[in-house]
């Protein structure tokens, strides 16, 4: 068994790929299908005798029968056979994305790749924050020296984090505020959103879980002291009281 796997990522040249669906579409069909038409026609020929609907039947099944079963393993062997048909081995890692919380979990890996060595040197210079495991702070961010980050954490560009704020296992986007001593857990903040003073924002390490990890969308604003548990929240919502496993349209 290979080790090797299908990522499912397939790059095409677009008039050559539908030339070579329409060559397949038109080709005569194999033997096994001639021996699958000649006992559907039997059976259905049966039917005439027997039941009134199976006119219908017949048609829609006959019509069903000649159309040339077609997906990407047939495409796939039929360039395969002229030698136009490549694979490139990446060497780095893979990983499936199915939802956005999956991006959690990605980040994960990616961090654990990356290490976190430009993040703690940054920290000794400025004396803070404290810094746990494996983090990326963008350049542009802006942490207190009294913040604890980590492990797993992300922070892009233009984020502020205040004073006493602790972040774990968390992607941080562009241009979130957290104000002090809030508190993030397993949550994914979305661009331009604030999390209030002492606010709790945590989801779940479950990341298949529909309402596992937290997610705040854009422009999402939670005031003070307020907790959010597995939650996601739409774009443009100010939270201003807790709410647990909902969806806040």
């Amino acid at each position: 068994v290979s080790s090797t796997v299908n990522c499912g990522i397939y790059v095409f040249s677009a008039p050559e790929i539908f030339q070579e669906i329409g060559v397949i579409l038109e080709s005569p069909r194999p033997e096994k299908d001639d021996d699958l038409h000649r006992l559907t026609n039997e059976y259905t020929s049966m039917l005439d005798s027997t039941s009134k609907g199976a006119g219908k039947w017949k048609k829609d099944r006959q019509a069903s029968v000649q159309q040339p079963k077609l997906g990407m393993p047939e495409v796939f062997s039929a360039l395969a056979e002229k030698k136009v048909l490549y694979a490139f081995e990446s060497k780095g890692f893979w990983e499936v994305l199915k939802n956005p919380a999956c991006s959690l979990k990605f980040s994960k890996l990616f961090l654990s790749v990356m290490g976190s060595e430009l993040a703690h040197a940054r920290a000794r210079l400025k004396g803070g924050p404290e810094i746990v495991g494996n983090v990326y702070i963008h350049p542009d961010a802006v942490v207190h020296p009294s913040a604890k980050i980590g492990c797993n954490v992300t922070i892009e560009s233009g984020a502020v984090i205040g004073a006493g704020v602790r972040i774990k296992d968390c992607i941080i986007l562009n241009d979130v505020e957290v104000l002090p001593n809030a508190c993030l857990v397993n949550s994914i903040v979305g661009w331009g959103s604030t999390i209030g003073p002492w606010a709790r924002i945590q989801g779940s390490d479950d990341y298949d879980a529909k309402m596992g990890v937290t997610i705040l969308a854009q422009n999402v604003s939670v005031g003070p002291r307020v907790v959010v548990l597995s939650s996601i929240i739409l774009p443009h919502k100010e939270i201003k009281s807790s709410v647990s496993h909902e969806i806040v349209l």
